[in-house]
């Protein structure tokens, strides 16, 4: 339905201005758009189901560019046919600047990279300290915490910054594992102490072999996992030696250095191996980087 509304300031006694005003072409000139109107000036092919919006060039029908309520909330964002992800992302940008709402989204995003996927976060933090949203000035709230943690971390001399991902790793896991421990000694003991086979499955850690207790096997197993999650340290470690070694990288270049000699050399059909360290310096970065996922851009 047509909105009217008042017509632009001016004489009272201009009626012919005003009565022009009220004609369906002033009406339709002075009158509101609507929210999807604003939003097919931005993307002309935009398909839009109440406030949820995808582009024409996705398959999925489950896949939301973005939706708008009192936020813009972005779903994903990626290549549609010719335009590019970067330029999507400030269409929206510009849409959210003439409806006057914040833009949120949760950073899931990858890069592919040959058969590969990595995070991208990850790959742009390393690269140049920012993730690929930041740059487009969206931020967490312990954004610059963050960052300045970030920049010593990907400055540090490869060993060092393997050695202290791998140690982080063994951290994390062993709290996990505590928890697990904890649990499984409290089985164990209930089971002496009933014999119950149906408690210990009813209660059994997810994942969990209850043979293990049943024979009487569960300080070798714990044994075992600790042993297990340390030694990952050493194993993670011979692995990059060996692949670093093997390209002649020297193991005090800084980390940030390494990673834009790869991004260099992606188009190089001969840089399977420079791939591989690239998958290992992600991989052990989720381990020692900061990056609070939940941005917004104001």
């Amino acid at each position: 339905m047509t909105k009217r509304l008042k017509c632009p300031p001016g004489s009272r006694k201009d009626t012919k201005r005003q009565n022009r005003c009220f004609t369906p072409e002033g009406v339709e000139k002075f009158r509101t758009e609507t929210t999807p109107e604003v939003v097919r000036r931005y993307f002309p092919n935009i398909i839009n189901d109440d406030y949820e919006y995808k582009l024409a060039c996705i398959d999925d029908d489950s896949s939301t560019l973005f939706s708008i309520d009192d936020v813009i909330h972005i779903s994903w964002i990626s290549k549609c046919g010719d335009v590019k992800g970067s330029d999507i992302l400030n269409r929206i940008i510009n849409l959210a600047k003439k409806l006057k709402k914040p833009i949120q989204l949760h950073d899931v995003s990858n890069v592919e990279i040959g058969d590969c996927k990595y995070s991208l976060s990850s790959f742009f933090i390393l690269l140049t300290g920012e993730s690929w949203y930041n740059k487009f000035k969206f931020k967490s709230i312990n954004h610059s915490e963050d960052v300045k943690w970030n920049k010593k971390i990907r400055k540090l001399p490869l060993r060092n910054f393997i050695d202290q991902a791998t140690t982080e790793y063994v951290k994390k896991n062993m709290q996990s594992f505590q928890s697990m421990h904890e649990a499984l000694l409290e089985l164990d003991s209930e089971y002496k102490r009933t014999k119950s086979v149906s408690y210990l499955t009813e209660n059994n850690w997810p994942g969990f072999d209850i043979e293990i207790i049943k024979q009487d096997n569960l300080k070798s197993y714990l044994d075992s996992k600790i042993k297990e999650i340390t030694d990952h340290r050493l194993l993670n470690l011979n692995d990059f030696v060996k692949t670093y070694k093997y390209l002649g990288i020297d193991e005090t270049t800084p980390v940030y250095i390494i990673v834009k000699k790869i991004y260099e050399d992606f188009m190089n059909p001969k840089c399977d191996k420079k791939i591989h360290l690239l998958e290992q310096l992600i991989e052990s970065s989720y381990h020692v980087l900061h990056y609070n996922k939940h941005l917004t851009r104001r």
